[in-house]
């Protein structure tokens, strides 16, 4: 009876971990599904400064976690994870309501300052969340467990994509923002709870004695090679995933729901083509090619109309207004007020781009649901056959592979979509169990922290290199996808690297399914070693 009652805990408690994840999952994301929607809020932000402030959302978030993650796993190695969460959840919740209120009053400082509140604990908190998982579950299990963790974040990426540009439709895009908030408050429950059912059923001390450790927090440092190896291996992956997925839905615009036209003549209303139709009620016209995929014809308004209210042209006054360039520009139509969206002179114009952006919102949320769907599956697989390094590698020649086919074939879109979800749930669950082989056990949440706060160097950095690169092409593609070949190029060259190295110094431990009991790496890197127990300690992460 015991063991059954501890077996149902165990279940409970895997329920509850998985749903403590999906809040900050669903929340931070949301920029990237509300991009178009976000772009039209600001409209008295230039495009290319507004690409910079986009970009910097992910930035502010990131730049934080250079370095909390690190302290944080350093935390939980000391005191425990239990004391963690509920704070960490409450700054992911109070840091999505500044970014929801700034976006209500329009001030792009606020939704700044609540990224960066947002970061303080969106990546520290998967370390006291893995960290809790860990107590509670065998080191054989650990890469299945951390699949199935895998598994409820990405379906809260996945709600995000699909749901958010909803709301933003139906109500607005800051009601989008204030629904995150929402999931946020529901993961402060559920730590509450997975707190007080960690405090009932496990007896376990919330620091361990490791004074050894303690003294010396970077000695893994200079202790395993493989570890930076690994380390390098997530960078690149993060560099790949976190630029390209914060600005997915206006590639998949680009390359296959909303494109612009190659022929000047089909761009607009009452000009070339369409110069005897300026409402556009034939569309397509000869010779332009049909929208969608193609993006429908520009509406026939001068460029004074800058704003609804705006006195040399309001929507209801359009069909009276004498047109002639230079002409409205798309950025300037926020097919989100009501104003625009019913006008007679935009209607159309508004709903192929909501159609057009609910096109996009299904293969983007197809790499979330492909490692919801796979990642236990990878984790059961490693689990048995260990190869970590080789499948690490595989991982990264599928991202490359992705992004090839994103920028160089017209194959539908959901083909290197899924590939994004199966390199990701492959990586994820080969690598980040492969993370206690290469430190001292006392040094594991340590060693996951510096994981974490190195591939947010990587999160900080490279999507403002993206934006300028934008903004100088006036492209996303192929710019973007050629960024993200790049590190997938690296990726695969570490990750064969650290295979070689596996094989030549670690007696294949990162390759075995099972676990050596001890282990010596050659003398180049300190003798470090490589421990297996039936379960890690109270205070692994």
């Amino acid at each position: 009876m015991a063991i059954a009652r501890e077996n149902d805990a165990e279940r409970v408690m895997l329920f509850l971990v998985g749903l403590l994840g999906m809040g900050a999952a669903y929340c931070y994301d949301s920029p990237s599904a509300l991009k178009s929607q976000l772009q039209h809020h600001f409209l008295s932000i230039p495009p290319a400064e507004f690409e910079v402030y986009f970009n910097l959302f992910y930035t502010v978030y990131s730049i934080p976690n250079v370095l909390l993650p690190f302290i944080g796993g350093i935390l939980c190695d000391r005191w425990g994870s239990r004391s963690m969460l509920f704070v960490l959840t409450s700054v992911v919740l109070v840091g999505q309501t500044v970014f929801a209120f700034g976006c209500s009053v329009e001030s792009m400082a606020l939704m700044l300052m609540g990224r960066m509140t947002f970061g303080l604990a969106g990546e520290t908190i998967a370390v006291a969340q893995c960290s809790l998982v860990a107590t509670w579950f065998p080191s054989h299990h650990l890469a299945l467990v951390m699949g199935l963790i895998q598994t409820a974040s990405k379906l809260g990426t996945a709600l995000n994509d699909e749901l958010s540009p909803l709301f933003a439709y139906w109500f607005h895009v800051s009601i989008a923002l204030w629904i995150g908030a929402f999931f946020a408050s529901i993961s402060v429950a559920v730590a509450v709870l997975a707190t007080k059912l960690d405090e009932r059923h496990l007896s376990r001390a919330t620091s361990i004695n490791v004074s050894t450790s303690m003294k010396k927090p970077f000695c893994l440092l200079l202790c395993s090679r493989s570890f930076w190896l690994v380390a390098l291996a997530f960078v690149a992956l993060m560099s790949v995933l976190g630029p390209f997925t914060n600005v997915a839905s206006s590639v998949l615009l680009e390359r296959d729901f909303f494109k612009p036209h190659p022929n000047a003549a089909c761009r607009r209303c009452g000009v070339g083509a369409y110069a005897n139709d300026p409402s556009c009620l034939n569309v397509p016209a000869a010779p332009c090619p049909p929208s969608p995929p193609f993006a429908y014809p520009l509406p026939y308004l001068p460029a004074t109309c800058t704003h609804p209210n705006a006195s040399t042209c309001t929507p209801s006054s359009t069909t009276s207004v004498a047109v002639s360039p230079p002409f409205l520009g798309d950025f300037i139509i926020d097919c989100d007020d009501d104003d625009w969206r019913y006008n007679p002179a935009t209607i159309n114009y508004c709903l192929a781009k909501h159609r057009a952006l609910q096109a996009a919102a299904t293969p983007m949320s197809l790499p979330s649901l492909t490692v919801a769907l796979t990642a236990p599956c990878f984790g059961y697989v490693v689990d048995s056959v260990g190869q970590r390094p080789l499948l690490a590698a595989g991982a990264h020649l599928l991202l490359l592979f992705e992004h090839l086919l994103l920028s160089w074939t017209t194959v539908v879109v959901a083909i290197p979509m899924v590939l994004q979800g199966l390199a990701t749930s492959l990586f994820v669950s080969v690598m980040w169990s492969a993370i206690p082989y290469c430190v001292e056990d006392h040094h594991v949440g340590t060693a996951y922290g510096l994981v974490t706060s190195l591939w947010n160097v990587g999160l900080a950095i490279v999507p403002v290199a993206v934006a300028y690169i934008v903004n100088y092409t006036h492209m996303y593609l192929p710019s973007v996808d050629n960024i993200c070949c790049l590190f997938s190029c690296l990726g695969l060259v570490t990750c064969l690297y650290l295979s070689h190295f596996d094989r030549r110094y670690c007696r294949h431990s990162l390759s075995r399914p099972q676990m050596p009991k001890f282990v010596e790496e050659s003398p180049l890197i300190d003798r470090a070693r490589f421990h297996r127990l039936s379960h890690y300690g109270s205070n692994f992460y």
